[in-house]
């Protein structure tokens, strides 16, 4: 069986009133899958969420609060430093 053709493992949740249906498996996207995705958007109150795209975004917002984090502590030491130097 090749994976166009292997059915992705759903996992569905209920939250208030949105139904998420996660897919488990992400690159193994079924023609079965997509007609799932596009019924259900058409529904209202239905969300498809690939749990690759989900952690891939999971991690850049990772990467990207540290960066900030990073950039913020060096502007703090660049402002300790001119203070210093200003007061001495």
């Amino acid at each position: 069986m090749n994976s166009t053709t292997k059915t992705p493992q759903l996992n569905v949740s209920k939250r208030g009133g949105m139904v998420t249906i996660y897919c488990k498996q992400p690159g193994t996207y079924a023609t079965s899958s997509f007609s799932i995705k596009r019924l259900m958007e058409k529904e209202k109150g239905y969300q498809f969420v690939d749990l690759k795209e989900v952690n891939d975004a999971r991690i850049k917002a990772t990467k990207k609060a540290k960066r900030d984090r990073a950039a913020s502590e060096r502007q703090r030491r660049v402002q300790a430093l001119l203070n210093r130097t200003r007061e001495g």
